[in-house]
């Protein structure tokens, strides 16, 4: 089992100890290994701590103050080699979350937190470093037109189109005759949301939505269409992302 290391940062004192009484809670209700590295309101001392490497989860509050942001933070996080950091923002501002999108959060919480959401989310979080490493990290498709493994996580976006599914990644556009449900069955649902009836599209690569011209972009500078009857999904995942 994978042990989690938490790295906490938010500038309430008063919250900091909450925050660490029930994780602390949590991972023993649960039998999770794992361990709270650091706990502060100092930046310094929280990005001392992620960069020594003991660190693979952060909590990060968004607003720090005039001179600092946690978005800021992430992207130092990210921009320094830690892309297998998964990254919580905790908040009381819904506006910033398109912007929390570039670094490709975990997940976005929305203050007053519960203990009962806490918990949903290091469950979470286990399952997801319990599957680093292994086969469910990448797609597995009787085809040969795949010569290499698909990392899921690389997939942007995937469609139907023709007579043909077509896969997104980061590195290449694959074009396969297999159904478009064989492929978004593998996929996390948490991170595949449905933007059209042949659409689906990997909520860590959006950048910004426009719902009123139906447009979803991403940070690959790719676009795909947002249909009306799929928009209160898109705001319900933005809300819960």
């Amino acid at each position: 089992m994978h042990k989690l290391s938490f790295a906490i940062l938010d500038d309430q004192k008063d919250l900091l100890s909450i925050y660490e009484t029930m994780i602390e809670k949590i991972l023993k209700k649960n039998q999770i290994t794992g361990s709270i590295v650091s706990c502060t309101n100092n930046i310094s001392e929280f990005m001392e701590a992620v960069f020594s490497g003991k660190v693979n989860v952060c909590f990060l509050d968004i607003s720090l103050g005039a001179n600092e942001n946690g978005l800021s933070i992430a992207h130092k996080i990210r921009e320094n080699g830690f892309k297998e950091v998964e990254i919580l923002f905790i908040t009381g501002h819904a506006q910033f979350m398109q912007d929390a999108f570039f670094v490709k959060p975990f997940y976005y919480i929305l203050k007053p937190i519960t203990e009962e959401l806490l918990e949903k989310e290091i469950l979470r979080l286990e399952k997801a470093f319990s599957n680093k490493g292994s086969d469910s990290e990448y797609l597995n498709l009787n085809t040969k037109s795949i010569g290499y493994p698909l990392k899921k996580n690389d997939i942007v976006f995937v469609e139907h189109n023709g007579f043909k599914t077509v896969i997104h990644s980061l590195y290449s556009t694959i074009e396969l005759y297999i159904p478009l449900h064989e492929v978004v069955e593998q996929l996390p649902s948490e991170n595949f949301i449905q933007s059209h009836r042949s659409i689906f599209t990997n909520i860590n690569f959006v950048s910004q939505i426009d719902y009123k011209n139906g447009s979803i972009f991403l940070n690959t500078g790719e676009k795909c269409i947002l249909s009306r009857s799929f928009k209160d999904k898109w705001r319900n995942a933005n809300g819960n992302k």
